[in-house]
């Protein structure tokens, strides 16, 4: 479960900018980033995030939620094939929305463009029927796609809509980053504290190294984007940035393993201690009298 919900925080970080960097960094108290109506248990980790970073009904299964999140991709990646495998009727459909690609040119990469500027359209709409309320940064990913992908349709490059990915990376790098030193907040601790009890040294391990890994994707998207063909960057898109991400949760997981079991062997060792008896430091006086 909990690389499950890492899974999701990794693959949106336009969601989790706005649900909880956004918040941390701009409100005066970190309480107030929680919901007032949430009581955290045990047997519920994903009590302790923000409700609306995870604002599904108790039926809604995971794998559902993170299909949602994955709406954009997942279409992006299906009309990029449908567009390099049926060209004709592609370009057809370009053609009726005023796009007139040159001849020989492929059309999957432009179709993708206008399905995956489609798809954040109906993603933002449908959180907004269900919810009232669109968060900030997925309107940032709608600006994204739509300048971006709008320059690869207008000028029939392909290249711009391939920064996109990175961009987005970026943000959330550098938000991750320049957090500790300009608002002395160390947003991941922020967001896993109420989980885990970990030494100061090893938060600021956790948080740099998040930034790090979405500074590394942005630089890894460039380098196929630009080193290999459209369809290697497009699979990378859709299965290796997923790939890496699942493996940096799970390498993460095993990570915070090892603390969590020193952690708990001590809690159990204060448990099994009597009370009276002399904790390290202590020493015990006998009455001499």
């Amino acid at each position: 479960m909990l690389v499950a919900r890492l899974t999701i925080i990794a693959k949106c970080p336009a969601r989790l900018c706005h649900n909880f960097l956004v918040p941390c960094i701009f409100r005066p108290s970190w309480p107030a980033c929680w919901p007032r109506d949430v009581a955290p248990t045990w047997q519920d980790p994903w009590a302790h995030f923000p409700a609306s970073l995870h604002k599904t009904s108790p039926q809604t299964p995971i794998t559902l939620k993170i299909l949602f999140d994955l709406f954009p991709v997942i279409l992006f990646f299906v009309a990029y094939e449908f567009g390099e495998a049926f060209p004709d009727i592609a370009n057809a459909i370009l053609l009726s929305m005023g796009i007139a690609l040159e001849s020989g040119t492929k059309p999957g990469i432009y179709l993708a463009t206008v399905v995956a500027i489609a798809a954040n359209v109906m993603q933002i709409a449908w959180v907004w029927f269900k919810h009232r309320k669109v968060e900030q940064m997925l309107w940032v990913s709608l600006v994204l796609i739509t300048v971006f992908g709008g320059l690869t349709l207008f000028l029939h490059d392909e290249t711009f809509v391939k920064y996109k990915p990175t961009l987005l990376y970026w943000i959330f790098a550098l938000t991750l980053g320049l957090a500790p030193l300009l608002f002395k907040r160390n947003l991941i601790r922020m967001m896993m504290d109420s989980q885990l009890s970990l030494p100061d040294a090893i938060w600021a391990r956790l948080n740099l190294a998040w930034a790090g890994f979405f500074a590394f994707m942005g630089v890894a998207n460039l380098y196929v984007a630009f080193n290999y063909s459209t369809d290697a960057w497009v699979n990378f898109k859709m299965f290796g940035s997923l790939g890496l991400m699942l493996a940096f949760v799970i390498a993460q997981t095993l990570y915070l393993s090892r603390h969590m079991t020193t952690l708990e062997n001590d809690a159990k060792t204060d448990d099994t201690r009597p009370s009276n008896a002399p904790t390290n430091g202590q020493s015990v006086h006998k009455d001499t009298e």
